[in-house]
């Protein structure tokens, strides 16, 4: 692979996720085209990934449950058993014959079968976890010939839960399955995807046998088809991180459903059509090259095609993990040797400060705003530091966290509480009563105004001087000049600007947080809190901004800001105003 190579960039991506490597001599091989199998195997890595592991070595199957004869002599396994109805329900009994070769050795003697379970624990989604506690070692259970039945039965007493049978049965689909893949370097990805369950889906265009030995070795013939790239989003949970699903509902009558997610896949910039027109062609074979574009801009969005009207650059941050997301700052914490936590802060122009030993406080929220202000804890003392000077406007004293959210720098009146009366108010920086206590809530000023709940629990915004601006409704500050008003037993709502006037704009979806810049807000799925899934930005008309992100950060007056997608730290950049 050559630096200037179209999929150079794609290939580092998947090697470096362990996800794909080369066909050997230095060679990609990107027009070569993958099978079935080779889908298969890579949707197990997606899924192992999602859950932070591997994909496992599992250990042989063939010794799970082995059934000898009376002279201790092996006759076979669990799936040589051919099930017998049940004589007696409740008790915990396997009724079984055998066929005519085994039964000839076995005669109406006695028998025996040897369950071990107990590695089966082990296993990611246990297959019969719903059936322990079982023996944790190898078992031993007598049985024999029982003439008045003319088959053979085994007692297991009080073991599997009295649901010997059922445990078994599941024990010889396993065995089953593993038939045909002994020696194969896809046995533990299709054993994976088996005990995920939900992995392992081809597209419905495949036509192969049926029988589980015969379908072993069609798919590794079988070409994979560019609809197979579906399975691998649901592998990695693309459509629940990308909310997908949502964009497209509404074409569901008018297209094929393959052909309906692939086209969303092209409209994010993850998958090309076959021609100028955009054909996704669902059932055309996908090559390597293609599947390495897709994972990599999948898991890069920097890397997608045709982004629109921003642009994303990875954030190095080594060891460092972000707690908190600010316009132009990130709050950073990791673990020290003795288990405490480590502070810093990570400035847009890509300097990481140091916070004396001590961190940012979240206060349990995320979203930080455009304050260049943060809270700083060291052990049992509180200060604020300054981002863009780097130095410590409030030094780290005794004080409580309390006051420390109420300093500002600038001097606008910040809400406290009165602890005499339970009141709200608003006090400036020399703790004197701005406005005085007189509201059951109060929030921060923002663009000179502020949301605070009358005594009568009427909702209101103040300005500075405590006059009531609006009142009644529900309203939500959404900065830029701009509030979102609800009038009571009405549907939907509208702005407000900062006239006081009501806009002709559409309102916004009702979850939208942080400030509206160059016309944008973050709006969430989940609410505020961190790495939530399904973040993304807004316009002033409630238009949604593609792409979704795990996490979105608030714009700064450039049109900049963090986001976090796929566990990954990016600044965004959006080149127009909507």
């Amino acid at each position: 692979v050559s630096a200037g190579d179209w999929f150079a960039p794609y290939v580092e991506v998947c090697v470096e996720e362990g996800l794909m490597a080369g066909t050997g001599e230095g060679r990609f091989e990107p027009r070569r085209e993958l099978t079935a199998m080779e889908v298969l195997a890579l949707e197990a890595k997606l899924g192992a990934r999602v859950r932070g592991e591997a994909v496992p070595s599992f250990p042989a199957l063939s010794e799970l449950a082995v059934l000898y004869d009376g002279n201790g002599e092996r006759l076979g396994t669990i799936e040589d058993c051919i099930y017998e109805p049940k004589v007696y329900y409740g008790y915990n009994t396997l009724y079984f014959a055998l066929p005519p070769e085994l039964q000839a050795r076995a005669g109406e003697g006695k028998v025996s079968l040897v369950v071990d379970v107990g590695a089966l624990e082990e296993w990611p989604l246990d297959p019969l976890a719903a059936y322990r506690p079982l023996p944790e070692e190898a078992v031993r259970y007598e049985g024999g010939w029982d003439s008045f039945r003319s088959c053979y039965t085994i007692d297991f007493g009080e073991d599997f839960n009295g649901q010997a049978e059922e445990v078994l049965k599941e024990l010889d689909g396993l065995m089953e399955q593993e038939k045909g893949l002994e020696g194969r370097w896809f046995r533990d990805a299709v054993l994976y995807n088996r005990c995920l369950g939900d992995l392992g889906l081809l597209s419905a265009r495949h036509e192969g046998p049926g029988d589980l030995g015969e379908r072993m070795g069609w798919l590794q013939e079988e070409p994979a088809l560019r609809g197979d790239v579906l399975g691998l989003m649901e592998a990695m949970e693309f459509w629940q991180h990308e909310g997908l699903w949502w964009e497209m509902v509404d074409q569901w009558d008018e297209l094929d459903w393959e052909d309906m997610y692939l086209q969303g896949l092209r409209e994010l910039g993850i998958l090309n059509g076959i021609d100028e027109a955009g054909t996704m062609a669902p059932e055309g074979h996908l090559t390597r090259g293609e599947v390495a574009a897709v994972l990599a801009r999948t898991l890069r969005p920097q890397l997608r095609a045709e982004k629109g009207d921003y642009a994303l650059t990875p954030v190095e941050l080594g060891d460092w993990q972000v707690r908190g997301v600010a316009a132009d700052w990130l709050a950073l914490g990791r673990e020290r040797l003795d288990g405490t936590l480590e502070g810093a802060i990570y400035r847009a122009d890509g300097k990481i400060l140091d916070l004396e030993g001590g961190f940012v406080w979240m206060d349990g929220r995320a979203a930080l705003g455009h304050t260049v202000l943060a809270p700083v804890r060291r052990g049992e003392q509180w200060g604020v530091y300054d981002v863009e000077t780097e130095k410590f406007v409030l030094p780290y004293t005794g004080w409580e966290e309390f006051y420390v959210w109420e300093w500002d720098q600038q001097g606008t009146p910040r809400p406290r509480q009165d602890r005499k009366s339970g009141l709200w108010g608003y006090m400036d920086r020399t703790d004197t009563w701005a406005i005085p206590p007189q509201y059951e809530e109060a929030e921060d000023f923002r663009d000179g105004w502020a949301k605070v709940e009358l005594s009568d629990g009427t909702e209101a915004v103040i300005d500075t001087q405590g006059e009531v601006l609006i009142k009644g409704g529900s309203l939500e500050n959404l900065g830029d000049g701009l509030f979102l008003f609800w009038e009571p037993n009405i549907s939907g709502g509208y702005f407000i600007n900062e006239d006081l006037e009501r806009t002709n704009l559409d309102p916004v979806k009702d979850r939208v947080w942080g400030n509206l810049v160059r016309g944008r807000a973050v709006w969430s799925e989940a609410g505020n809190g961190y790495l939530v899934v399904e973040d993304r930005y807004y316009s002033y008309e409630g238009e949604a901004l593609t792409p979704w992100f795990e996490c979105a950060g608030p714009v700064d007056d450039e049109g900049c800001g963090f986001v976090v997608d796929w566990g990954r730290v990016y600044r965004i950049r959006f080149q127009e105003e909507v």
